[in-house]
């Protein structure tokens, strides 16, 4: 059997100085750890706006639970009035079958029920006023 000369594929590679693949090793750790550095500040500026964006929607949440607040103290203002108009009215009708009852002068009867009139009308404005501000 002959002997044939082949290269030994562990020793013929050309050897490289090691202080050079040290340095280019050295070279992309560099360049990765720029990259890192790099992508980690745009998450950190991401994450800061994010934050701000954050307390800005907390502020505005803040602001409109406020404002629900006082147009539920309103409503209940405007509904308590409503209760005591409404009461008026009754008490003015009430007075209209006593005043028919007892037979008094047309001018009494006149008056109250120009002044029932002008509550209603009152309550009517004030009801539609109200639709107006929950549309």
């Amino acid at each position: 059997m002959t002997k044939v000369n082949q290269p030994s594929l562990l020793y013929d590679a050309p050897q490289t100085n090691p202080a050079d693949e040290l340095e280019s090793l050295q070279k992309n750790f560099n360049r990765a750890l720029e990259h890192l550095n790099m992508k980690v500040g745009m998450l950190i500026e991401k994450m800061n706006k994010n934050e701000t964006e954050t307390k800005m929607l907390k502020d505005t949440i803040n602001d409109l639970k406020g404002k629900i607040q006082e147009y539920k103290i309103e409503l209940t203002k405007k509904d308590s009035d409503l209760v005591l108009k409404e009461k008026e009215i009754s008490n003015l009708k009430n007075m209209v079958f006593t005043l028919q009852s007892q037979k008094s002068s047309i001018p009494d009867k006149d008056g109250v029920k120009n002044r029932i009139k002008e509550l209603i009308a009152r309550i009517d404005t004030h009801l539609e006023s109200q639709d107006d501000n929950i549309k």
